[in-house]
């Protein structure tokens, strides 16, 4: 876990979208745990975890939990990397903390939600695993834009396909 000049620390972690509902203090209930997830490469070029907090908490109490982690990076001898799995309402808080990260969009939840789209949107076999394909592909080359535009420009097949397609522009 030593922290090195040059090296990459990862700021998010998983939550889900901040309405959710809080539970009550019952063992028989349960939340999802929010808080800031910090990372960094060893000397051995390994993804390390340096520092984790996750609890029970709002968006509030996530975005104050993660200023106060970015107190105890020293942003000036590290390379940020801002990870997120697309919930929208994380991103300011991580820009927040960290304005001069860069920011990454974790693969696996986004590749499931480009493959719901297609599913919603596509009939054809064919026609959902081409779009995935290219669509993933800009996506890996950082044509993010294009990407967003493509989705704006479709015309969705249902009700549920253009709500599906609004989550993954974000």
């Amino acid at each position: 876990m030593a922290s090195r000049a040059g090296s990459s620390g990862g700021w998010g972690g998983g939550a889900d979208a901040p309405g959710d509902p809080e539970p009550q203090c019952d063992a028989r209930q349960w939340g999802r745990a929010r808080g800031p997830r910090l990372s960094d490469i060893s000397r051995r070029e390994r993804i390390e975890q340096s520092l984790s907090w996750h609890q029970i908490a709002t968006e509030e109490e996530f975005g104050e939990a993660l200023r106060f982690a970015a107190t105890l990076i020293p942003v000036e001898r590290v390379r940020s990397a801002l990870l997120g799995a697309g919930a929208p309402w994380r991103w300011p808080h991580l820009q927040a903390a960290c304005p001069t990260g860069k920011e990454i969009l974790a693969y696996y939840p986004c590749a499931e939600r480009v493959h719901h789209v297609a599913q919603l949107q596509y009939a054809v076999q064919n026609q959902r695993a081409g779009w995935v394909e290219a669509t993933m592909a800009r996506l890996n080359f950082g044509a993010v834009a294009s990407v967003i535009g493509g989705l704006q420009r479709m015309a969705p097949a249902s009700v549920e396909a253009e709500a599906e397609s609004r989550k993954l522009r974000g």
